[in-house]
């Protein structure tokens, strides 16, 4: 067996690679030279590349965690633990410290990962962000199930990936039962103008109930807002989206769609008008 697959041997997808330092008393004159701790040291930077390149992650972000590691590895003065300066790891103690930090920064990444993921799942339509979940959770379960059967099972960072999205997709499908079914007589174009829904993606937005991206348009916010609530887009919305405030439109949202969103969007747009409008003024007529 050659050293590197001894690293590697039975060593899970989310189980950085270990290395050992007991060794045969019969060779242990021969195996704790220098030179041959460094080779062991280079061995065990192989097998965390092959760990970082089955990493969950896109190729940039791989090649980043790489180049950071390689610097701190071989690149940069690093302490040694009786004070002085080594140019890269050239002790066990100071692979140990590295070990470590790796662990808190991939740790990091993790955590910001998901925030990334979850901030972008709510900038999203319901229904887009219901697929995306749909084919992280088909391809996690697909590898479960060839797991079973052989093939390479899953690690533990793809058994919190599959948590995750389950209960984001609760959450979701939670909303979506909420919006889906506006009675027609509030969706149909005689009754629910278009200022009014005008008027509620704008107040969307100024209460970040759904936030709208500094670049984007506002022809794809609009959008974006009635696909999430279930309300009817055209031309007219777009253009009645920073001059449809009045007070009888202010009054439709309040009858006509409010009554007909889940709880916390209502509760937040209803904050905001209290907010925005004069004291001396009623919400409703």
């Amino acid at each position: 067996m050659d050293e590197r697959s001894r690293y590697d041997k039975g060593k899970p997808d989310e189980q950085l690679p270990k290395i050992k330092f007991e060794y045969n008393k019969s060779v242990a004159l021969h195996e704790n030279s220098s030179l041959n701790l460094l080779r062991k040291f280079d061995h065990y930077f192989h097998s965390l590349t092959d760990f970082i390149q089955k990493l969950p992650i896109s190729e940039k972000g791989k090649k980043y965690i790489w180049v950071h590691s390689f610097i701190q590895f071989y690149d940069t003065l690093t302490p040694a633990e009786d004070g002085t300066l080594t140019y890269g790891i050239q002790t066990k103690w100071q692979l140990q410290q590295f070990i470590k930090d790796f662990k808190n920064n991939f740790q990091n990444l993790r955590l910001k990962a998901v925030t990334t993921y979850s901030e972008k799942l709510k900038k999203m339509p319901t229904n887009e962000a219901r697929k995306k979940i749909g084919k992280e959770l088909y391809r996690v379960r697909h590898k479960e199930i060839l797991g079973e059967i052989g093939g390479e099972p899953v690690n533990g960072w793809e058994f919190f990936l599959k948590s995750y999205l389950l209960n984001e997709r609760e959450y979701l499908n939670d909303v979506a039962s909420l919006t889906k079914d506006l009675p027609p007589s509030q969706l149909s174009a005689g009754i629910l103008k278009a200022p009014v829904i005008a008027l509620f993606c704008s107040l969307s937005n100024e209460a970040r109930l759904i936030l709208r991206e500094e670049s984007g348009s506002v022809s794809d916010y609009c959008k974006k807002v009635c696909e999430h609530f279930n309300l009817r887009y055209s031309d007219r919305v777009r253009q009645g989206f920073l001059n449809s405030s009045s007070k009888r439109n202010i009054q439709k949202v309040m009858e006509q769609i409010l009554p007909n969103i889940d709880e916390r969007s209502r509760k937040k747009i209803h904050e905001h008008l209290e907010r925005k409008i004069q004291p001396n003024q009623k919400l409703y007529a």
